[in-house]
């Protein structure tokens, strides 16, 4: 009989990711097994991988579609938490220079997805954070972009 299937990834990665030996989220014992795993098992997990992809593209639309016009879903993509912590040192050093502490720097993010930019922030001590579900050119066309030190 076949090994088991691996268990999955702790951090979540697509199937093609798994499998792409030029990926960092390649899965050796996946990749191994794949070929010799019960058709029923393949299905299982490809079921499992579209219904994760569909998840993620559908974050920030829980609440009904953007108010933006013309919206790419491609367009909507959170950042990852890890790429803020590679701009803190610079938003410390802009909080520095403006002689505020990082909680009273004023950081503005005028393009909304799913709110996770503000808890990644925050997360990291930054939380005077702007960022909104709204269309940013409206904004700027009434002249209501909100005070910030950062954009």
């Amino acid at each position: 009989p076949p090994p088991p299937p691996p268990p999955p990834p702790k951090r979540w990665a697509s199937l093609a990711d798994r499998l792409n030996p030029n990926r960092p989220s390649f899965d050796p014992q996946l990749k191994s097994s794949w070929k010799t795993m019960p058709k029923s098992e393949r299905k299982r997990i490809i079921t499992a991988d579209r219904k994760a992809i569909a998840t993620l593209k559908s974050r920030g639309t829980a609440n009904g579609p953007l108010p933006f016009p013309n919206v790419d879903s491609n367009d909507h993509c959170e950042t990852s938490p890890l790429a803020y912590t590679h701009i803190a040192p610079l938003l410390h050093f802009i909080a520095q220079r403006l002689g505020k502490q990082k909680e009273e720097l004023e950081i503005y993010d005028p393009y909304y997805c799913a709110g996770g930019m503000v808890r990644h922030l925050n997360k990291l001590g930054y939380s005077n954070v702007y960022n909104k579900c709204e269309d940013f050119y409206e904004v700027i066309n009434k002249g209501k972009v909100p005070s910030h030190d950062v954009v």
